[in-house]
């Protein structure tokens, strides 16, 4: 980079190795891209003339970057390498590295978390992409689950989606995972107008803002529902409280699976505070500082009175080079979830436990099509099923048997009934062949219930050929004693 001496110190190692002045001359930008719950994405932009780019053409995929500018400002690994010659004989050499979440953007697998804590989730995640999940109180991080499916996502995906449903983001700052809030963390930084903030536009907007949330949510496994209102906004944020001022309407979050009591609480303190921050938004350029990172709190003086105060960034861009020096876009929307899919899911389980403790007739199954996960309690359609009464015939273990996912998510699941194949094929009945012309309900010990409409004919029999028969005004019984008893 030219005039290296007129910018902050920069100090750049790969694979551990300093770069010299004498590589720095060949160094043209740099540009790093932070956001909340994405990977950091740094770009260094290597050219000849002046180079030389003896070192930038060393450059591997896989190397280990870090950029230091008054601090850390990035550690990752290098992802791409791209090679670019121009008509004016300039060979530009841009090395692209990503930070630590691209590996846990990379790594997916179909396995099963029983009783997962957002922070063990999180701190696993983090030491398979060889980072360290760092030390926080914040609310919602020792959430609960007491079944978590990671199936089609990757564990940045799966992280994302838990925190996400308690109001956190994951970032890595230095060499650690951090799981943040919309109520950011540390001691704000002061941004001044005509002074270190060169640039600013701040927009208040009142499409998003609600003052109250309510989530109607249900539990699959026991078939309890639930109704929660969100409480208001505590937060010391500009965003919490112009909500608060001029948020009048009601959002209402309907058919919500939950596995748990407070599920629908955390949601709607979640989602209060995610529109709250998406209607009031700050957009700013400022001088380059590298503590400028998602989810810092940024103290904005200079403005308009109404709109000063607390901000949280969501996003940074840092830039250096040549023309702009150093300088830092900063962005405060929060990012937008990933619309998960409401659609329901049908897949095929095997019964491997009916022994329900709590007596609610559930059952367990495993999941061919998902790597033979394991369900937790599954509730059974039962036809008539009410208090005291209903059609009880609960599959066996080993059975078969079809299985509806709500909204596609293998930790809730309700069984709809017993299948047969060609391995378990259906009993044989007397009469009724293979024409649909009745009913007939057996069980695996041969107990057996039989309604021929074909032949007006009622069956009821025992696995020792006991049976009382009614064909037509005609009853049979028969069997090797009969008593007949008045009670």
């Amino acid at each position: 980079m030219n005039n290296v001496q007129a910018f902050p110190q920069i100090v750049i190692t790969i694979n551990g190795k300093l770069l010299t002045v004498q590589d720095m001359q060949g160094l043209a930008e740099i540009r790093v891209r932070q956001g909340l719950s994405v990977p950091a994405q740094c770009e260094l932009l290597f050219r000849a003339p002046p180079g030389p780019l003896t070192e930038a053409e060393k450059v591997k995929i896989g190397a280990k970057v870090q950029v230091d500018v008054q601090g850390t400002l990035f550690i990752g690994e290098v992802t791409a390498v791209e090679h670019v010659y121009t008509a004016q004989n300039v060979h530009e050499i841009y090395v692209r590295s990503y930070d630590a979440l691209y590996r846990m953007r990379k790594n997916q697998s179909v396995r099963i978390f029983k009783n997962a804590r957002l922070s063990d989730l999180a701190r696993k995640f983090a030491a398979q992409a060889n980072v360290n999940l760092a030390k926080s109180n914040t609310r919602g991080v020792n959430t609960q689950w007491p079944l978590v499916y990671q199936h089609q996502q990757s564990d940045l995906e799966l992280l994302n989606d838990l925190a996400g449903q308690v109001g956190l983001y994951a970032v890595i700052k230095g060499a650690e995972l951090n799981l943040v809030s919309l109520d950011g963390r540390g001691d704000p930084i002061q941004l001044t107008l005509g002074g270190n903030l060169n640039t600013a536009r701040i927009e208040t907007n009142a499409d998003a803002l609600v003052n109250r949330v309510e989530v109607r949510s249900w539990n699959p496994q026991n078939a309890e529902y639930s109704q929660i209102d969100s409480a208001r906004l505590n937060g010391i944020t500009v965003s919490s409280r112009i909500s608060q001022q001029i948020a009048t309407s009601k959002r209402t979050l309907i058919n919500k699976p939950s596995a748990h009591s407070g599920a629908g609480k955390i949601a709607a303190e979640a989602e209060l505070m995610q529109r709250a921050a998406t209607g009031v938004r700050f957009w700013g350029i400022t001088d380059g500082h590298s503590g400028l990172q998602p989810g810092v709190i940024i103290d904005v003086v200079g403005v308009a009175r109404e709109v000063e105060g607390l901000y949280v960034l969501t996003e940074a861009v840092h830039t250096i080079n040549a023309q702009s020096g150093y300088e830092t876009e900063l962005f405060t929307m929060p990012p937008t979830a990933p619309k998960k899919s409401s659609s329901d899911v049908i897949t095929l389980g095997k019964v491997i436990d009916v022994r329900d403790s709590d007596n609610l007739g559930r059952l367990k199954a495993s999941l061919p099509t998902y790597g033979d996960v394991e369900t937790d309690w599954m509730q059974m359609l039962s036809p008539g099923a009410g208090a005291g009464k209903g059609f009880v015939a609960p599959p066996e273990k080993g059975d078969m048997v079809l299985i509806l996912l709500v909204h596609g998510n293998p930790a809730f699941g309700l069984v709809i009934g017993g299948l047969y194949s060609e391995k378990s094929k259906p009993p044989e009945t007397r009469g009724l062949g293979n024409k649909i012309a009745g009913n007939a309900w057996i069980t695996a010990g041969g107990q057996r219930v039989e309604l021929d409409d074909g032949k007006n004919v009622i069956r009821l029999e025992n696995n020792e050929g006991a049976y009382i028969e009614i064909a037509g005004d005609k009853i049979t019984i028969a069997g090797g004693a009969i008593d007949f008893k008045r009670v």
